[in-house]
């Protein structure tokens, strides 16, 4: 709910998301639907992810309470496919 929130109703920068944990629980794989912001800045995607999907992994790191980062993320056309994954900071 708190990565839909983010991303379609308040910050209007998706048209539409789905989330499905991973059967491990540490990994949880996400779909946004029709991204609003795309950047096409190679320093910017390889250390953020797209600007979707950085707000995606904060959101996971918020809800969480642990350190979240992407490990898969696939942009094809109007759909970003990506992975999150959660660990325990030490």
């Amino acid at each position: 709910q708190a990565i839909r929130s983010a991303l379609v109703d308040v910050g209007r920068l998706a048209g539409a998301v789905l989330v499905a944990p991973d059967s491990s629980g540490q990994v949880i794989r996400i779909q946004i639907k029709q991204p609003k912001m795309l950047t096409r800045t190679p320093f910017f995607n390889n250390s953020l992810g797209s600007p979707a999907s950085c707000v995606a992994a904060c959101a996971v790191a918020v809800v969480s309470g642990q350190a979240a980062y992407i490990v898969e993320e696939n942009i094809e056309g109007a759909l970003i496919r990506l992975a999150i994954a959660t660990s325990r900071e030490d």
